[in-house]
């Protein structure tokens, strides 16, 4: 699957074709795994301070589950 319509004779040849196309890919996963990390670090996994409504539930389910163990 190829997003860009690039004109160039390199990528005429299957070989350079595949390189460029697995180098894009890589570096593209790179990105998204340091913006997902940066953003893991900024924003530390906590529990919310408030509830909603509907949430009652979960957390009396959440609060059995802790007393059982």
């Amino acid at each position: 699957m190829s997003y860009a319509n690039w004109k160039s004779s390199l990528l005429k040849i299957p070989v350079l074709k595949n390189l460029i196309e697995r180098s894009l890919v890589e570096s593209t996963a790179k990105i998204v795994e340091q913006d997902t990390s940066a953003v893991e670090s900024l924003y530390p996994r906590q529990k919310p301070k408030i509830k909603l409504p509907k949430e009652d539930i979960m957390a009396y389910v959440e609060k059995l589950y802790h007393e059982w163990k």
